[in-house]
């Protein structure tokens, strides 16, 4: 699924300027915090830092003003500003000050999960993997089935092609009646299908089988959210596992038209090129790749036939 764009994440920040302005102009009084988190949020939608930074620090000390009102509510405020916050410095790349916020919440709200998985996935993007794992086992000992919590550690088996382990925390989240319907678990799902495809040791006889479970997640994903362009992409390497190319290619293009940061597309329409010889559009399609998103030479060297990914 796309994201919000741009323009309307502008249009609802104009509106809640024009908000501020009237309280503070016209009616004469403070901004609410409420609405300085919210206006920082959207700056922060828009990679606007600084100007996000500034109005959640001024929420911060709105919530210190009014907590003597009504203590309760305006420190669980607080609690949400400081959690941006760390989101906030995890973006500009000041990871020890993103940590502290985390931990500063943990010490006096344990039960505040998403901060475990914060700081589980800095751990992560520092590839210390083991401590990540840790900290999304600690999110699980506070909710015990929480669907993002399963799905990072999924991730994280998939990361190391244990294809099993991670097959397992997805079909824990789809098979909950809460999370059932949950998107991004079946379509890590569909991709577990697709890329045992890939197996050069697999057992060649499953193969439809496997290609038929990957289209009815990417399938089921699709008509959750026809805007979900990774499911999209999904079914066209199906298709094109299948061998319907032309059809596959159309899929492809469809994406790419949809949008054109998903790398993964330009690789698997250079494959299709490949399969109709059209071998100047494939290394188009692959030198766009390269220039665009910095690919690495081991992964586009890797053989045609496992070119085939859904992200």
């Amino acid at each position: 699924m796309l994201p919000d764009p741009p323009m309307f994440i502008q249009g609802a920040l104009q509106a809640y300027e024009k908000a501020s302005s009237i309280l503070t102009d016209t009616v004469g009084v403070d901004i609410p915090p409420e609405i300085l988190n919210n206006i920082g949020a959207l700056h922060f939608k828009l990679e606007h830092f600084q100007e996000a930074k500034s109005y959640y620090e001024q929420a911060l000390e709105r919530c210190k003003q009014e907590s003597i009102q009504d203590e309760t509510y305006y420190n669980g405020l607080a609690v949400t500003t400081s959690y941006n916050m760390g989101r906030l410095h995890e973006a500009i790349s000041e990871f020890e000050a993103a940590e502290n916020y985390y931990k500063i919440i943990l010490k006096e709200h344990p039960s505040y999960v998403d901060c475990y998985l914060r700081l589980g996935c800095m751990a992560r993007d520092r590839e210390q993997i083991y401590e990540a794992s840790d900290w999304f086992k600690e999110a699980l000992q506070k909710n015990q089935e929480h669907a993002d919590a399963w799905a990072l550690i999924g991730n994280l088996h998939l990361a190391k092609q244990q294809w099993g382990p991670g097959q397992k925390k997805f079909e824990r989240i789809v098979k909950n009646p809460a999370t059932k319907g949950d998107t991004y678990s079946m379509l890590s799902l569909g991709n577990v299908w697709l890329y045992a495809l890939h197996v050069p040791t697999r057992d060649r006889t499953k193969d439809r089988r496997n290609q038929d479970r990957a289209l009815e997640f990417y399938t089921t994903v699709l008509r959750k959210d026809s805007k979900n362009i990774f499911a999209a992409n999904g079914i066209g390497a199906v298709l094109a596992h299948k061998g319907y190319f032309r059809e596959a290619r159309d899929v492809f293009a469809q994406v790419r038209e949809a949008t054109a940061d998903v790398p993964d597309v330009w690789l698997n329409l250079a494959h299709i090129y490949v399969e109709q010889k059209q071998y100047i559009g494939a290394i188009q399609m692959v030198s766009h790749c390269s220039f665009n998103y910095y690919i690495m030479y081991k992964y586009v060297d890797r053989p045609l036939a496992n070119l085939w990914t859904a992200p």
